[in-house]
């Protein structure tokens, strides 16, 4: 996915849920549904802390020892 769709601000030119995203890789529903409310954030504080908070649940289910 292009780094612009996370970290620009949000525009109605995005291509989440546009039917021409070709530059997306293939998202499941859920993935776009969430990528779009993201967009939907206009403060830029606010999709940056979003955005740190994810990564840093990410790095952590990362480092977990695998689930049985």
């Amino acid at each position: 996915m292009p780094p612009s769709v996370l970290y620009s601000p949000s525009n109605a030119d995005s291509p989440i849920g546009r039917a021409d995203g070709d530059d997306l890789p293939d998202l499941d529903c859920d993935c776009v549904a969430l990528l779009h409310a993201y967009t939907l954030i206009r403060d830029p504080g606010t999709r940056r802390g979003l955005l740190t908070l994810v990564q840093a649940a990410a790095d952590r289910e990362d480092a977990a020892p695998p689930h049985r």
